[in-house]
C-alpha cells in the first residue's frame, strides 16, 4: 500500500484525565467529563483516484442512469449530518444557537470550563463563510463505525485504533478514494447526537485550537473544503466510555453531489429529526448518470457532473415532488418533506439578476405538489425588512402574482414560501432583479396634425421632452401611413441638444408625409408617439435640390441580410461596416446612382452575431448608425 503523507496534528493535546462519566441527576447537576482529543487531518500525496462521476464516456455512448450507493446511515448519524450541513449553510445562526443552548453539559462547560465562552462562540461563528453541504459516503461510514466500535470495545478515546492503526490508513483500508485530504473528529463521552455535535463545535479543552470546528466548518483559508463525510455513532458504555460515541470522518473528492434527506416532518419544525426519515424513495436528476434510493434514515447522495439549472425529482407515494436547482461545481442540498411542511418554492420570474423594463412585473414560481397557498415578499433589501417591503402577501393561491409600482433604477429582492394543511414551509433563497424603465411615449408638437407647410423652406419638427433619463430620440418620416421603410427621414438625435427641435432641409412639394418620434435610454425604446401627418405646398425649386440624405436599416435586429435604404442627389455612394472593436469587416462601393430613394442588400452570412456600426458616404454627406445581427 502506498505510504500516505504523515498525520498532522493541528493543535496541542489538552486532555483531561479520563474520569467519571457525565450524568444528569434529577436536579440536572453535571460533573466534568473528558473532552474530545484534538482533531486531525492529513494532506494529499501524489496519488489521485477518480471517483465514479468523473468517468468520461464517448459522446453517444453514455450509460443508462445507475443507482449510486452512498451508504445507510442510522437516524442518529443522519441527524448529525443535518446539523453539520445546517451549520455550514448558516454559520451565524449556528453560533447564535450554540450560545443559547439548553444542553446541560454544554452550559456547564461554558460556565466552568471555558474558554470559549458563549459570547466568544457567537462572535466567532458570525464571521465564518458559508460552505457547501457534505454528502454521506459509504466507505467513510464504514471507517467511522469501525473506529467507534473499537473505542467502545477497548474503552478508550483517540484517533489511533487499539492496534495502532492511524485514522488515515483506516479510511483508505475502508475503500475511500479522493484527493488525499482527510480529517477526523472523535468523542467517546457524549450523551446524544445533539450534545456530540455541540461539543465538537465549541471545542472545550482544545481552545483556541478548535480543530474539530475547522473540520466541520472549513472556515479558514488554509482549510480543505471537504465535500464528503462518514459518521459512526454507537450507543453503549464500557469502562467510562459512552453512553453515545461519535466518529466523524471527512474526505474531499473532485465529485459534485446533489444530496439531501426525505423525511416526514412530524413535529412541523421544517427540519429533519431522529425517526422522521422516509426510506425507499427514488430520487432522480434530470439528465444525470446516477440516481439514488433514500436510505433507512431517509438520506441520499447523487454524483452529478453537469452544471446549470436541473430538476431533481422524488418519486413519492401519491405523486412526485420536484425541485429545480442550480449546480455550479459545488454540492447542492435538496430535501423532500413527505406529508409534512411544503418544500422550498422554486422562483422562476423575474429570474435572478435580470432587468425589468416596466413599472410592473409578473412574478411566477413552481411548486409541484401539496401547496395550497403562497406567501410572496418583495422589498428593497436582502434582509426583507418589514419596513422595506412593497409586497407582503400571504394569500396567493395561484402560481403567479402581478406587482405594480416598481421604481426606476431600483434593485428589488423577492422570496416565496408555500403552505399546505400542515403549515408554512421555509422561505426560498432571496433573488434580486433591477428596474430600468424605458422612456414614456413622446408627445409630438410640430408640424401640427394635418398642417400644410411651405414647400420652399426647411421643415421644423418639435416635441415635448420625454422622461425618464432620455439619451436619444429617433425621428421617422415616411410617405406611407404604415411607417415602414424606406423612410424619407430616419435620424437618431442626441437628447443633449438644447431643445427638442430639429430642422431638416426642404421636402418635396405637393406631398403628404407621416411622422413619429421614439425616445431611448438604457431601459430601451419607448412606444412610438402618436403618428402625425402634414403636407407640403407646391415648390418652385427643382426636386433634385430638395431631397435630404437619409439612411435606414431594416430589419434591425436582423438574423439574415440587412437592407439599407438611402436617398441621394445623384452622388457616389460608399458603405462601410465595422464591428464592435472598430475594425472594418466589409465595404461596398455602390457607384453614382440617380436621384431618389434606393436600397442595398448586405449579405451578413459571413458575419458573427453582435452589434455593428455602418458608415454610408453619399457625396459629401456621411451618415452613421448601428444594427444588430442575431443567430
Amino acid at each position: 500500500m502506498q505510504k500516505l503523507s504523515p498525520i498532522r496534528i493541528l493543535y496541542s493535546v489538552v486532555l483531561l484525565s479520563i474520569g467519571i462519566l457525565s450524568t444528569r441527576s434529577a436536579a440536572q447537576t453535571v460533573t466534568p467529563r473528558p473532552v474530545p482529543p484534538p482533531a486531525v487531518r492529513v494532506f494529499p500525496g501524489s496519488t489521485h483516484i477518480a471517483s465514479p462521476a468523473q468517468i468520461a464516456y464517448p459522446k453517444g455512448a453514455e450509460p443508462q442512469a445507475q443507482q449510486y450507493n452512498s451508504g445507510d446511515p442510522t437516524p442518529e448519524e443522519q441527524y448529525i449530518l443535518e446539523l453539520i450541513n445546517r451549520a455550514r449553510a448558516n454559520p451565524k445562526a449556528e453560533g447564535d444557537s450554540l450560545a443559547a443552548t439548553n444542553d446541560q453539559n454544554i452550559k456547564f462547560q461554558f460556565q466552568n470550563q471555558s474558554p470559549p465562552t458563549a459570547s466568544q462562540v457567537k462572535t466567532e461563528f458570525s464571521s465564518y463563510p458559508s460552505r457547501p453541504p457534505l454528502a454521506i459516503n459509504a466507505s467513510l461510514i464504514s471507517a467511522a463505525r469501525g473506529h467507534s466500535q473499537d473505542m467502545l470495545t477497548y474503552a478508550y478515546q483517540g484517533h489511533d485504533n487499539h492496534d495502532g492503526t492511524t485514522f488515515d490508513v483506516r479510511i483508505r483500508n475502508a475503500g475511500y478514494t479522493g484527493t488525499g485530504y482527510l480529517g477526523e473528529n472523535v468523542f467517546a463521552y457524549g450523551t446524544d447526537p445533539h450534545d456530540a455535535h455541540q461539543e465538537f463545535q465549541c471545542d472545550f479543552g482544545n481552545y483556541p485550537g478548535i480543530g474539530h470546528r475547522h473540520n466541520i466548518m472549513n472556515f479558514d483559508g488554509s482549510d480543505p473544503i471537504y465535500n464528503e463525510i462518514g459518521l459512526g455513532c454507537l450507543k453503549g458504555s464500557n469502562g467510562g466510555v459512552g453512553p453515545f460515541i461519535t466518529t466523524e470522518d471527512f474526505g474531499q473528492s473532485n465529485t459534485t453531489f446533489i444530496l439531501g434527506v426525505v423525511y416526514n416532518d412530524a413535529n412541523h419544525n421544517g427540519f429533519y429529526d431522529v425517526g422522521e426519515g422516509v426510506s425507499g424513495v427514488t430520487i432522480t436528476v434530470q439528465g444525470g448518470q446516477y440516481y439514488a434510493v433514500s436510505s433507512t434514515s431517509g438520506g441520499y447522495a447523487i454524483p452529478y457532473s453537469g452544471s446549470g439549472s436541473v430538476k431533481v425529482t422524488a418519486a413519492l407515494t401519491g405523486g412526485s415532488q420536484s425541485q429545480t436547482i442550480t449546480v455550479n461545481g459545488q454540492n447542492v442540498k435538496v430535501d423532500f418533506a413527505v406529508n409534512g411542511l411544503p418544500g422550498e418554492v422554486t422562483l422562476l420570474t423575474p429570474s435572478i439578476d435580470t432587468t425589468v423594463n416596466s413599472s410592473s412585473a409578473t412574478f411566477t414560481w413552481a411548486m409541484d405538489t401539496g401547496a395550497t397557498t403562497y406567501h410572496i415578499q418583495v422589498g428593497t433589501d436582502t434582509a426583507m425588512t418589514k419596513s422595506k417591503l412593497i409586497v407582503n402577501d400571504s394569500t396567493v393561491t395561484t402560481l403567479s402574482r402581478q406587482v405594480t409600482g416598481l421604481k426606476d433604477t431600483t434593485t428589488y429582492y423577492w422570496r416565496m414560501r408555500a403552505k399546505n394543511s400542515r403549515g408554512w414551509g421555509v422561505f426560498s433563497p432571496v433573488q434580486s432583479f433591477s428596474v430600468a424603465l424605458a422612456p414614456n411615449r413622446v408627445v409630438v408638437l410640430a408640424p401640427a396634425s394635418s398642417a400644410t407647410v411651405p414647400g420652399d423652406v426647411p421643415v421644423v419638427f418639435s416635441w415635448q421632452p420625454a422622461t425618464p433619463r432620455v439619451t436619444s430620440y429617433w425621428l421617422q418620416v415616411a410617405k406611407n401611413g404604415g411607417m415602414t421603410p424606406p423612410f424619407v427621414i430616419s435620424d437618431t438625435i442626441d437628447a443633449s441638444m438644447t431643445s427638442d427641435t430639429v430642422q431638416f432641409s426642404r421636402l418635396q412639394g405637393n406631398t403628404t408625409y407621416y411622422w413619429q418620434v421614439l425616445a431611448q435610454n438604457d431601459g430601451g425604446w419607448s412606444q412610438p408617439s402618436i403618428m402625425r401627418t402634414f403636407s407640403t405646398a407646391a415648390s418652385s425649386v427643382n426636386p433634385d435640390v430638395l431631397i435630404r440624405v437619409v439612411v435606414s436599416v431594416s430589419p434591425n435586429p436582423t438574423s439574415g441580410d440587412a437592407t439599407f435604404y438611402y436617398t441621394t442627389n445623384s452622388d457616389p455612394v460608399v458603405l462601410r461596416v465595422y464591428n464592435s472593436l472598430g475594425i472594418e469587416v466589409t465595404s461596398a462601393s455602390l457607384g453614382q446612382v440617380p436621384w431618389g430613394t434606393h436600397e442595398y442588400h448586405l449579405d451578413c452570412s459571413g458575419l458573427a452575431a453582435g452589434e455593428y456600426m455602418y458608415q454610408m458616404t453619399i457625396g459629401r454627406d456621411i451618415r452613421t448608425g448601428h444594427f444588430v445581427l442575431v443567430r
